[in-house]
């Protein structure tokens, strides 16, 4: 099983390449300290650019 790292520190982030630490800061802003986003607050239209690596999942629990 992978190594998932559930609160990366601002050092692992800076040391990913460029394109890594935009959508980090992008979903990171729109998690507004929970544990993930919502559906809802991630907007396509606000990502243009990552759009080509990008899978969105609505999770149900």
């Amino acid at each position: 099983m992978p190594h998932v790292i559930s609160n990366p520190s601002a050092e692992f982030i800076q040391s990913r390449n460029e394109r890594i630490r935009g959508i980090y800061e992008y979903w990171d802003s729109k998690r507004q300290g929970r544990r993930m986003p919502s559906r809802a607050d991630i907007d396509p239209v606000e990502i243009p650019e990552y759009l080509s690596n990008v899978i969105l999942v609505d999770v149900f629990y």
